[in-house]
């Protein structure tokens, strides 16, 4: 057997292990954010993980002797990442979740594989949707669906406006992506401390706007969540974001928002003794199953 075909799916393994570390390091993030809200207003926390990321990434950018976007073209392609991919869906899921129980909050952020399934049809000449793609998605979701608990779905509506404003937040996920990997041009670095720089404008803005007036009796604890949200949730997390989407189809990335609370459940079981239920390893077994299944829909 040739060495191209061998380097070839170590690149792919090392691009699925890298899904996943991005799907353990957004399902540790909900933790995270339960700490870091304590103490620090919302608008203001999505401002702090925003600044400390470009901050990051700016200097990685200086480091690596590399540059920020250069082209008009590029800063408006950060720009509308900035907006799209994190200050606008930042802020509807965290409003949204102030009504919504986490188990039907991550029914409804398992719309994104869906919507990007359908965006990537229309846009992404080399993702069409087929068989195999259609499947994969709804083996999926139905493993999200098993995860969560079917009784979440009888709360739909209850709360109309913020179950819509977290749909919302995955439509504008679902969007970036599909823009991301379509129209994006800009090396992945120059574009992801591009789009945080961008974000973490716009997010100190909306922040100036929205905050009551101080003091503001911030915690240690709430201190060190919101650093973790910085380095690791917002600047790693985009710096893998941008690599996956340059490698990746859409629609198998989109399979991330499965895995999260795949990877949440499994975290509990690991580091807090929970149990493994059945339910769960079915779950499991069927959203690795969707992601095997999109990932191979092009052969």
């Amino acid at each position: 057997m040739s060495v191209l075909p061998k380097t070839r799916r170590s690149a792919r393994w090392f691009d699925l292990a890298l899904l996943f570390l991005l799907a353990v390091i957004w399902g540790s993030s909900f933790l995270v954010i339960k700490v870091a809200v304590e103490t620090i207003p919302p608008t203001l926390l999505t401002a702090s993980r925003l600044v400390i990321a470009a901050l990051v990434l700016t200097t990685i950018i200086y480091l690596t002797k590399q540059s920020l976007p250069r082209r008009l073209h590029d800063w408006v392609a950060c720009l509308f990442v900035g907006f799209f991919g994190n200050v606008l869906p930042f802020s509807l899921i965290h409003w949204g979740e102030t009504h919504v129980d986490s188990g039907l909050a991550a029914i409804l952020m398992g719309t994104m594989p869906i919507v990007v399934t359908l965006l990537a049809h229309l846009f992404i000449q080399d993702e069409r949707l087929n068989i195999k793609r259609l499947s994969g998605v709804t083996v999926g979701f139905s493993g999200l669906v098993i995860l969560v608990g079917w009784h979440n779905l009888s709360h739909l509506g209850d709360a109309l406006l913020s179950q819509l404003a977290i749909v919302g937040g995955a439509c504008c996920y679902a969007i970036t992506t599909i823009y991301v990997r379509r129209y994006v041009s800009a090396s992945n670095l120059s574009m992801a401390a591009g789009s945080m720089v961008t974000g973490a404008l716009m997010a100190l803005v909306l922040s100036g706007m929205s905050l009551p007036p101080p003091p503001y009796p911030i915690s240690s604890a709430s201190v060190l969540a919101a650093l973790f949200l910085g380095l690791i949730s917002t600047a790693l997390a985009t710096l893998i974001y941008f690599r996956l989407l340059s490698r990746i189809a859409a629609t198998t990335f989109a399979q991330v928002n499965n895995l999260v609370p795949a990877i949440g459940a499994l975290l509990g079981i690991i580091f807090l003794n929970e149990h493994l239920s059945g339910q769960q390893l079915l779950a499991l077994l069927l959203i690795l199953s969707g992601i095997y299944i999109i990932n191979h829909a092009h052969r």
